[in-house]
């Protein structure tokens, strides 16, 4: 009898790390004819298997996931052959890409924040997670550049980490940790205005009352700490108080209180009195 005559081919590798959808393609076989066949999937012995060739001669090994398989033995009933070369299917890729900061966001609670992700393949539509300030986000389907590049748009000032890229069922991710921050708010230094005398008013927006401050913001002026009513004229104070000025930039804002003293004048009379009793 003859020996049965086959070769082993590499069929497809699974489309997704861990799937079952591998195949090996075994042809060269006679046609529509019935065998028994075993082989190794790098653990352990399969089979024996009863299969049935197509009219080309061929069998599909199929539903395997990502190994090496080897000793692939066919039998006919009378003889035996066994393929000794072995064929090795692999998971997709992992994905394998850095985490880099862009830009941080250009006002205090904005959110044009962007950074950027890349080493990835071109042109790919990933699944991606990733925490923010802790909290977890995604998974969201995001698609690379030509040049592998991924941008994150639309962050606020925060901590970024713990990115994780799934490309069909394989997982990569990346020790960075992003942090993007506001603008510096300014900072107020006030010093409280000189006491004066009525009817002399008080100029909240002399510039020595914000000698020492910093950032450069536009002044404000309130009645109140939470800056909702709006102080109509601060250059001309007639009335004691506390007071409030606000510096606002880029979104920024710092408030800080100011207190003006206006003396009353004393207030009296002169009245007539006794004249002198003798001339002199």
């Amino acid at each position: 009898n003859d020996l049965p005559s086959f070769t082993s081919e590499l069929g497809n590798d699974p489309l997704n790390c861990g799937g079952l959808d591998g195949s090996i393609l075994l042809s060269g076989l006679s046609a529509s004819s019935s065998y028994d066949f075993t082989y190794n999937d790098g653990s352990s012995n399969i089979g024996p298997l009863s299969i049935t060739t197509d009219a080309s001669g061929s069998y599909i090994l199929s539903s395997i996931s990502a190994g090496s398989y080897s000793s692939f033995m066919i039998t006919d009933g009378n003889c035996s052959y066994t393929v000794v070369p072995s064929v090795t299917l692999v998971d997709p890729s992992a994905p394998v890409f850095t985490a880099n900061s862009v830009g941080d966001p250009s006002t205090c609670l904005g959110d044009d924040g962007v950074i950027d992700l890349t080493g990835l393949l071109s042109n790919t539509t990933y699944a991606l997670t990733y925490l923010d300030d802790g909290v977890s986000v995604g998974p969201i389907n995001v698609t690379s550049d030509g040049s592998g590049n991924i941008a994150l748009n639309s962050l606020d000032a925060g901590t970024y980490t713990s990115f994780v890229m799934n490309l069909a069922g394989c997982t990569g991710s990346t020790g960075s940790s992003i942090s993007l921050t506001d603008p510096a708010s300014p900072v107020l230094q006030l010093t409280d205005p000189s006491a004066v005398c009525s009817p002399l008013t008080v100029d909240l927006s002399a510039p020595d009352l914000t000698t020492g401050s910093t950032g450069g913001g536009t002044l404000t002026y309130w009645t109140d700490a939470a800056a909702t009513v709006l102080l109509v004229d601060p250059t001309a104070l007639s009335t004691s108080g506390m007071y409030y000025i606000q510096s606002q930039s880029n979104g920024c804002t710092d408030i800080a209180s100011v207190n003006v003293t206006i003396n009353d004048l004393p207030s009296f009379t002169s009245e007539l009195g006794n004249d002198p009793l003798n001339c002199g």
